[in-house]
């Protein structure tokens, strides 16, 4: 049997502060395109393709600091497509909200 992977369904991240999360994730994620989504239980985005749920950490794990080298996840890495114009721009607004990028935008068209 072969199987072919399509994407991402969904991730959810675990934070230290659920109030303070929710407010940069709006921001970062409408800009992706993201919408929130209306849940009584759960802080979840989503555009046709991929949803992203935050959920507050347990009560003994709070304040613990991440690190890409600790056991756990590590990183996933997203391709978009869009004009080089928002490109730039984008780039260079999303820094400013304290995102973390490892490299600027390519063109690979």
């Amino acid at each position: 049997m072969s199987i072919e992977v399509l994407g991402t369904d969904h991730v959810d991240l675990t934070v230290n502060d659920l109030e303070r999360s929710t407010a940069f994730y709006d921001v970062i994620l409408a800009e992706l395109g993201f919408r929130r989504i209306p849940d009584k239980n759960d802080v979840i985005w989503a555009n046709a393709h991929t949803s992203i749920g935050i959920y507050p950490a347990a009560p003994e794990e709070r304040g613990a600091v991440h690190t890409r080298r600790r056991v756990g996840f590590h990183h996933l890495n997203r391709t978009a497509i869009i004009s080089s114009s928002e490109t730039q721009s984008g780039f260079r607004t999303l820094p400013k909200r304290r995102s973390h990028y490892t490299r600027a935008p390519r063109n690979f068209g």
